[in-house]
């Protein structure tokens, strides 16, 4: 299902967690996939999972997929992907926050590096960048990302079977807010293809 868009002092000492980034040792991506799970904190005597300074839930795909799926069924095509895309678009601002946060001297192409890998240590889902060319004094910008594993392309095939139109509107949204908030003027992605179509 691949689709393709143009605190730590709240962890307690007995609960920390080691994760192994399924990736080669010693490689880039490795690097960089440590650099943002060593912010993951889960703190059981409180009822948190801390991700920097934020708090966080584990929540199942299927779950998510049955909140597509009832949005579709009661509010429609559009109402449903409305609200997904309002959800998907705050996330992405917020990351982009975060981003800054985490890598304050990043250089701003380095940054939309960041994004798939912080949707990929949260389960969300897997993004390639393409390819990019940034031009902030001719208002340039292009982006294309491949995403795959999107719970909204697994629901929309098993529920419903294929369709006509592009259904990943939280990605695509999540994105245009990510890439807003960094360059501070309106960027939209668009969903060029997918796998449920």
């Amino acid at each position: 299902d691949n689709s393709k868009c143009a605190p730590t002092s709240h962890c307690d000492s007995s609960s920390n967690v080691q994760f192994t980034p399924s990736v080669e040792e010693g490689t880039e991506l490795s690097n960089n996939y440590t650099n943002f799970i060593k912010h993951l904190r889960f703190s059981p005597n409180e009822g948190r999972i801390w991700f920097d300074s934020h708090p966080v839930v584990l929540i199942r795909p299927a779950s998510l997929s049955l909140l597509h799926w009832e949005l579709n069924k009661r509010l429609g095509h559009h109402q449903a992907g409305a609200i997904l895309a309002q959800l998907g678009y705050e996330s992405g601002v917020r990351e982009a926050v975060l981003a800054r946060k985490l890598f304050p001297e990043a250089p701003l192409e380095e940054m939309f590096l960041v994004s798939p890998q912080l949707r990929a240590t949260r389960g969300l889902v897997s993004a390639q960048m393409v390819h990019q060319e940034l031009n902030l004094s001719s208002s340039h910008f292009y982006n294309e990302t491949i995403f795959s594993g999107d719970f909204e392309v697994d629901t929309r095939v098993v529920e419903e079977g294929m369709t006509n139109s592009p259904v990943c509107w939280n990605e695509v949204a999540y994105a245009s807010g990510y890439a807003s908030t960094l360059l501070e003027r309106p960027v939209i992605y668009k969903e060029v293809e997918c796998s449920a179509t």
